[in-house]
């Protein structure tokens, strides 16, 4: 199993092995070398079915259920040489997906929200979105 990434803004989807899900919240390996992590927030679904070439019309389908969470990359300290590059490739469970799914006719604008907090204030906020997730897997499936 593949973790497909499709960038906000982006005709283009990446693909991330599932080495990278942390599935139980353990704690977070950071490699020597690595001077800080960049995060973004994601909205993420579960696909419930194999397909090819999904239309935008059936692409409800193919995904039973939602969630919210992170993808985190780690930022290599400036340094003469490359080694610090490969540090970065180094880090384990990157991919923070949490396990607690909600199902897909749950998404409406409002119903389901992701807030993130830092010393206790709101630094994002987003709601899910049928047609993020529906486009999503369209361009995942070409």
């Amino acid at each position: 199993m593949n973790i497909i990434i499709k960038p906000q803004g982006s005709n283009f989807c990446y693909c991330r092995p599932d080495t990278t899900w942390e599935r139980e919240n353990r704690d977070f390996y950071v490699p020597e070398g690595i001077g800080s992590i960049t995060w973004t927030p994601v909205v993420f679904a579960r696909v419930s079915k194999a397909g090819k070439c999904i239309s935008p019309k059936f692409a409800s389908r193919y995904f039973d259920s939602f969630g919210f969470g992170m993808l985190m990359y780690c930022n290599p300290e400036q340094s003469e040489g490359c080694g610090n590059i490969a540090f970065s490739s180094c880090a384990d469970h990157t991919s923070v997906l949490p396990s607690s799914l909600q199902p897909a006719d749950k998404i409406e604008e409002g119903d389901t929200g992701y807030l993130v907090y830092r010393n206790g204030e709101e630094i994002f906020s987003a709601s899910a979105d049928r047609n993020i997730i529906e486009d999503a897997i369209c361009k995942a499936s070409n």
